[in-house]
């Protein structure tokens, strides 16, 4: 069973000048910051919106904060520091890991 950790990111275009504040998970135990599918479109519509633009990466983001193809589960790295990491373990309710998560 996979355990996950919350953790608040910002991810920011600089050709738009704007930013976005996600709640992001990460792996118990390890250092990469993963992010679901959903929450990729709504940064893409918040830090650009324009469908044809193409200022930056998969999520919107200038420079690229967001690895361009998903891993395994459907899940996206974002290379951001987090802001603020909550306390406890977190789990969800799908096997690949994309879903809510459920404080433990």
């Amino acid at each position: 069973m996979t355990h996950y950790k919350k953790c608040k990111i910002e991810l920011t275009n600089s050709f738009h000048n704007t930013e976005v504040e996600l709640w992001a998970r990460f792996r118990a135990g390890f250092d990469q910051i993963l992010i679901t599918h959903g929450q990729v479109k709504r940064a893409r519509r918040v830090l650009c919106g324009i469908a044809e633009c193409t200022c930056g990466d998969v999520a919107g983001c200038k420079p690229n904060q967001v690895q361009d193809n998903p891993a395994p589960g459907g899940l996206y790295e974002v290379y951001a520091k987090p802001v603020k990491v909550l306390d406890g373990l977190y789990d969800t309710k799908w096997d690949d890991g994309t879903g809510r998560l459920i404080k433990l």
